[in-house]
């Protein structure tokens, strides 16, 4: 589930699930989710998030979802002010959290330096507890390139020893992607046709990766 606070497409707007009610701080002026991280943080109350949250969980599971694990739309959910309620919920609903083990400095690197010290002791908390965390994360892919399957085997090649978070953006083109989001439906494209091109497993091979999904590392917790 890729809990969502906040909605940036200027044409392709989104309201929240758990409530139309402007009191709640989840929605803007146009009655959607905020355009931003920053406006998302400032307005939305924690317990207006963790409802939302809740309710995107559970939408999706009664419509015969198997969810296997929670992440974040434009990282917002991740933000100190949010983060015990995302923890809390993949406890609650038993699915794994997506939380990338970050350094200080890469902390820093995102714009989180000022909360580093609060992040570096949950990760040493959760450690603790047997919580499997992310050893790399992957997310800058954006972007076209003369030839992306070559681009994403040079990827592979940088990828280290742990637990790695590959973050890419695959999608057909057509007319309502390049509506929605006409600055990348392109590269969208290209991405699709790199992961869905037969090569793209030899890049796999080459660098002897293992690949495994969330439901993996989900039903690891569930048998602890």
């Amino acid at each position: 589930m890729h809990l969502t606070l906040t909605c940036e497409y200027e044409l392709y707007r989104w309201r929240a699930l758990s409530s139309v009610d402007p009191k709640t701080g989840l929605l803007d002026s146009e009655r959607s989710l905020w355009c931003t991280s920053e406006d998302a943080i400032a307005n939305v109350s924690v317990t207006a998030a963790e409802i939302e949250m809740r309710s995107q969980i559970q939408m999706a599971l009664d419509n015969g979802i198997d969810v296997t694990h929670i992440d974040s739309h434009m990282g917002t959910v991740l933000n100190p002010k949010f983060l015990t309620s995302y923890l809390e919920l993949a406890q609650e609903f038993n699915i794994v959290a997506f939380l990338p083990k970050l350094n200080r400095e890469e902390l820093t690197a995102l714009g989180l330096g000022e909360h580093a010290d609060v992040y570096l002791k949950m990760f040493a908390n959760l450690e603790e507890k047997g919580t499997p965390l992310i050893n790399h994360v992957i997310l800058d892919t954006m972007g076209a390139h003369p030839n992306k399957l070559e681009y994403y085997c040079n990827r592979f090649a940088e990828i280290k020893p742990g637990l790695t978070h590959f973050l890419f953006h695959p999608a057909k083109v057509s007319p309502e992607l390049k509506a929605i989001t006409p600055d990348s439906a392109s590269w969208r494209d290209l991405d699709f046709g790199a992961f869905t091109n037969p090569h793209i497993k030899e890049c796999v091979e080459k660098y002897d990766l293992k690949i495994i999904g969330y439901k993996e590392i989900r039903d690891y917790i569930r048998n602890q």
